[in-house]
């Protein structure tokens, strides 16, 4: 699920800096949600509303509405400013909306990777040391330890 979300994120960037062409784009946008190519609740969903943001197809704000109405995105909380920000930057060719959504060119690929690698945190365990679920005790039907609101089978469960 991650992983289409991602995607989407290098479609938008790649769709901004010119190597996607912009009809495109706009066609794949649009068959992805006339062809409910993710169900709802996949983070594919939030991705495909977030390329809708990043590229500026304010034409497809509308199909962005009803995939909230749907409940197809995991969630509009903050989104729906968030969004709205993101499109007006990106009407007016503001750069900064890529990097702003963590989007753009690898400078050094080693010290990328160096910063994703944990580091000496209090929960890592030694070798050897028997693994716990910090999460054994919440059941699929009860609310999500993240605070969510949402199911933990709706949330954190399927990111898992």
């Amino acid at each position: 699920m991650v992983v289409r979300w991602a995607l989407f994120g290098a479609y938008a960037f790649l769709g901004g800096s010119g190597r996607i062409a912009p009809e495109r784009a706009h066609a794949f946008l649009v068959r992805f949600d006339d062809e409910r190519l993710a169900r709802g609740g996949d983070m594919a969903w939030d991705g495909w509303s977030g390329t809708v943001a990043l590229l500026g197809f304010r034409d497809l704000a509308e199909r962005r509405e009803r995939a909230v109405a749907d409940a197809r995105l995991l969630s509009d909380d903050e989104g729906a400013a968030v969004f709205a920000s993101t499109l007006a930057k990106a009407e007016a060719g503001d750069p900064s909306r890529f990097p702003d959504h963590g989007l753009g060119y690898l400078d050094d690929a080693i010290a990328e990777r160096e910063a994703t690698l944990p580091g000496d945190e209090e929960d890592e365990h030694e070798p050897g040391e028997p693994v716990h679920n910090p999460l054994r005790h919440v059941g699929r039907n009860d609310p999500c330890p993240c605070g969510s609101g949402r199911k933990f089978k709706k949330c954190c469960l399927e990111a898992a």
